[in-house]
């Protein structure tokens, strides 16, 4: 089975953890949502580098209006 682009998603809220999917599979859960960004790009980018398929990031909707700062 070939997949064309694998997608993180971050997810959650600060009481429960920022939970991270890999296609629709929880594979993380991190206490900070830094941490959970973290995590997910390195992921992306190391199966990236590796060739395996195209990789995105993304943020729930409510997550990507936060600011940060």
């Amino acid at each position: 089975m070939s997949t064309d682009r694998i997608e993180y998603r971050i997810s959650g809220g600060s009481l429960n953890g920022w939970k991270i999917f890999r296609q629709d599979m929880q594979i993380g859960i991190r206490r900070s949502i830094f941490d959970a960004v973290s995590f997910a790009t390195h992921l992306a980018e190391r199966e990236a580098v590796l060739g395996i398929a195209l990789t995105k990031v993304s943020m729930d909707a409510p997550l990507a209006r936060m600011h940060f700062a």
